[in-house]
Formats: C-alpha cells, structure tokens, sequence
C-alpha cells in the first residue's frame, strides 16, 4: 500500500511540474505573439498612413488606375491588420472566449476571392461560391482560415490555364443538421498517400 501511495504522489508530482511547464509556453507564445503583432502593426499603420497621404495629396491627379491600386493598398494594410490581431486572439485563445455570431461564410468566400484574383490581374479564374452559406463561428478566425483556404487555392492553381475554385455545402452523414463546407480547386493536389 506505501508503494502504491509514492506511485500515486510521484505521478501527482509530474503531472503538477508538466503542467506548470505548460502554463509557462503558453505564458511565453503569448508574449512572442503580442511582441510580434505589435512589430508588425507599426509598420503596417506607417504604409497604410502614407498610403492615406498619397490619396489626400495627390488624389484629384492620380489616374483612375492609380488610385484603386492606393485604395487596395490601404484596403490590404487593413485586412492584414486585422489577420494580425486574429493571430493575437488566437494565442490568447485558451484565455479568451470567442466571439460567436452568425457569419456569411458565402459573402466573406467571395470577398476573399475577389481580392486574391484582383492582386494577380493576369491570372484566369472561375469560382464557384454557393449560396447560404452562413455559420455559427468567431468572425475573425474564421476570416483567417477562410483567407488561408483560398491563397492556397490561389497558390497551387498558378500553372492552370484558369483557375477553377470552389466553395460549397458538402453533405456529410456523418455530421446531420451540421454545415460542412467544402474548398476545392483544380490545382496540384496532394499525394494520395498524405
């Protein structure tokens, strides 16, 4: 019985030090990751204002072509300032509670989308984004991993002649009443092996 009592109270003891150990890398991931949004939030709030200067000082003379690039300049140095503080929450996540609400998953696909296909003009594209599509979710994140999705359909198309991208309702028995969707491209694809 004294045997069993110090099995209990070393594994007790290494479970204490294991946690405490990983109370500590999260301490640490959260600092790196709240120092290296702050670092990127400087620069990214100094080219989004000089972006906002251009527009106010040289605005009536810029050419149509011009000032949309501007715009999407400032659009971009927004949405990555927003992916940035997505990847703080996201390390915050074990602390923080999530932000539900329901999100048109359709409208944020084609946003996404059309912002990817604008910043390669030269490429073809056809996408297909299904209607409905709404989920119960924390906007942001899901915002992030949407945008991941579908640069990595932007990126693993790049040798078609047009891209084929697709987000739509898949059904999944497994899952009833559930909304699963499904991102599929025309792209290189994986192994079939991994």
């Amino acid at each position: 019985n004294l045997r069993l009592e110090a099995v209990i109270a070393e594994r007790t003891g290494e479970l204490s030090r294991r946690a405490r150990e990983l109370e500590a890398a999260r301490g640490e991931l959260e600092a790196f990751s709240y120092s290296v949004s702050h670092d990127l939030q400087a620069p990214l709030r100094r080219i989004e204002g000089f972006g906002q200067l251009l527009e106010e000082d040289l605005g009536p003379r810029l050419a149509a072509g011009e000032r949309h690039l501007v715009e999407r300049i400032r659009a971009n140095c927004r949405e990555m300032s927003e992916l940035i503080d997505a990847l703080l929450r996201l390390s915050r996540l074990g602390r923080a509670e999530l932000q539900l609400a329901d999100v048109d998953l359709t409208a944020m696909a084609r946003q996404v989308l059309a912002a990817l296909a604008a910043a390669v003009p030269e490429r073809a594209f056809r996408f297909t984004v299904a209607d409905g599509l709404v989920a119960r979710a924390d906007p942001t994140l899901l915002r992030v991993i949407v945008t991941n999705l579908l640069e990595n359909a932007v990126k693993f198309t790049a040798g078609r002649a047009q891209a084929r991208i697709e987000v739509r309702r898949h059904e999944a028995p497994e899952r009833p009443g559930q909304l699963v969707v499904a991102f599929s491209d025309n792209g290189v694809g994986f192994d079939p092996a991994y």
